[in-house]
């Protein structure tokens, strides 16, 4: 869909195979600039396929992840994909992760990048709670 700027999934298990299809979506995407995937029951398989994707993907911009299953690999995948093009996320709440340096690199981009998503009481503004920290 040519129009198609903001696309919210929030709460529906797509799990890693619907996060693998959602990626041969992007790859193929010039105006999608917002994807919201929290509680998707995404693990790290569906992260790393998210990934692949965003390396050619020059328009998303915010990418929500928060409450899934996405671990060290997968949060690593995310991160490495992100840099290059500036692309907004939020892994916080994704208590599989472990690794304490891969955590700190997370939570580097909130900050950077003034991370928050649209005003409603539905959605946790990641950038306030940074500053809460």
């Amino acid at each position: 869909n040519a129009a198609l700027r903001m696309l919210f999934l929030g709460k529906n298990p797509i799990g890693d195979l619907g996060a693998e299809s959602l990626s041969f979506a992007l790859l193929g995407n010039s105006t999608l600039q917002t994807l919201l995937l929290s509680s998707c029951s995404i693990g790290d398989e569906g992260a790393t396929a998210i990934a692949s994707s965003l390396l050619n993907n020059k328009s998303l911009q915010r990418l929500h992840l928060g409450k899934n299953k996405i671990g060290d690999e997968g949060a690593s995948a995310i991160l490495s994909a992100i840099q290059p093009h500036h692309t907004m996320m939020y892994l916080l709440e994704n208590k599989n992760i472990t690794d304490v340096d891969l955590l700190k690199k997370v939570k580097r981009p909130l900050k950077k990048n003034n991370y928050s998503l649209p005003d409603s009481p539905k959605y946790f503004d990641a950038a306030k709670a940074e500053e809460e920290e």
